[in-house]
């Protein structure tokens, strides 16, 4: 089946089935090393299009949730990405399997700027990352090699978010890159 949660292309399933894509531990290798940042998400596909989107933060015990059409909610709170006020240096997250020279090459040519270090976080979770983009905590998100079961949840909060998303399969299974703004000056 193909995927993409924003752009709402389908699988090949009936129309009525329900089929839910679960990552367990989005951010395992964070755990393994004792770094608090990962989180469980899960997202339902209804008729070959992302329905239904939830990651939960088992720190935290936050969650963010989206529904198709209804916006995306963060602990029971409407939220929308957008912009935040800086210095002309947009706050950039990162996720996935990345060359990092080409990363930064391909991440400055989008935000039109040089970008240094210090613009730059990777949580290692990518449902999280995209949940938190949602609620703004990112200008800009990019990813390579992105699992479909770690990012479906995440794509869907921050497309109900209003978030810009552009996307490319590379497989049945994984997302070639992923690029979310909350701007149109980064399309």
């Amino acid at each position: 089946f193909s995927i993409d949660v924003a752009n709402k292309s389908s699988f090949n399933e009936p129309e009525s089935s329900n089929v839910f894509i679960i990552d367990a531990f989005d951010g395992i290798e964070n755990f393994m090393s004792g770094l608090p940042c990962y989180a469980i998400s899960m997202a339902m596909f209804q008729g070959g299009q992302c329905q239904l989107g939830i990651v939960y933060n088992p720190l935290t015990d936050e969650v963010f949730t989206a529904t198709r059409d209804q916006g995306a909610f963060f602990e029971g709170k409407k939220i929308r990405a957008h912009r935040q006020q800086r210095e002309q240096k947009p706050l950039i997250a990162i996720m996935g399997e990345l060359d990092f020279s080409s990363m930064t090459d391909e991440v400055s040519a989008i935000v039109k700027h040089e970008i240094n270090s210090q613009q730059i976080r990777n949580l290692g979770c990518v449902s999280l990352t995209l949940a938190n983009h949602a609620a703004s905590a990112f200008d800009l998100v990019y990813g390579r090699n992105i699992a479909i079961c770690s990012a479906a949840a995440g794509l869907l909060i921050a497309s109900e978010a209003q978030a810009i998303i552009k996307q490319e399969k590379a497989s049945e299974r994984m997302l070639n890159k992923v690029i979310s703004a909350t701007s149109n000056q980064y399309r």
